[in-house]
């Protein structure tokens, strides 16, 4: 019975560390930020970040949080555009 506790402990610590691992390889750290927009204010990045139209979304902190494909120019193929009925469409 101890046997399968450890496993399922063992499975949750594996888990995070892959979570993180990809958590840190998706977004720019505040230190990366920090650099790339030269302001540590988060209020200050955020305006930059409007300014260089470089897409970011804000996190629940108010943080500005900024992935690696916008910094390198991949799409993002998750965002879709908005609908639009088809009389508003241009042809």
């Amino acid at each position: 019975m101890k046997t399968a506790n450890n496993d399922i402990n063992n499975q949750a610590i594996d888990a995070r560390s892959i979570f993180m691992t990809h958590k840190s390889d998706f977004l720019l750290s505040k230190d990366e930020l920090a650099d790339l927009s030269g302001f540590k204010l988060k209020s200050k990045q955020i305006e930059w970040l409007r300014k260089t139209n470089i897409p970011f979304y804000i996190a629940g902190n108010g943080h500005p949080k900024v992935t690696y494909a916008a910094i390198h120019g991949q799409k993002n193929s998750t965002v879709k555009p908005a609908w639009q009925p088809n009389v508003l469409k241009k042809r």
